[in-house]
């Protein structure tokens, strides 16, 4: 729907926050806050290993808000 909005076809609009953020958030929800093998994915939020307890500190969530925003900033600006 965004790549819609933005004319653009969706493989074109890829966010590595989002992406790192999608695993985070699987591993939290879905997984008791243990960290799933696909999180040693993450492009930008490296901060875990398989199997580590997720914990966010304060600084890590200022990381994501600071990330988002930028990368957020990156798509308004492709239009």
């Amino acid at each position: 729907m965004i790549a819609d909005c933005l004319g653009i076809k969706k493989p074109d609009l890829k966010v590595d926050i989002f992406g790192d953020f999608r695993l985070l958030r699987h591993s939290i929800i879905h997984h008791r806050g243990i960290a799933l093998p696909g999180i040693e994915k993450c492009k930008v939020l490296k901060w875990f290993n398989e199997n580590d307890q997720i914990a966010l500190t304060e600084d890590q969530i200022k990381t994501i808000i600071f990330y988002f925003k930028i990368q957020v900033n990156d798509i308004a600006s492709i239009q």
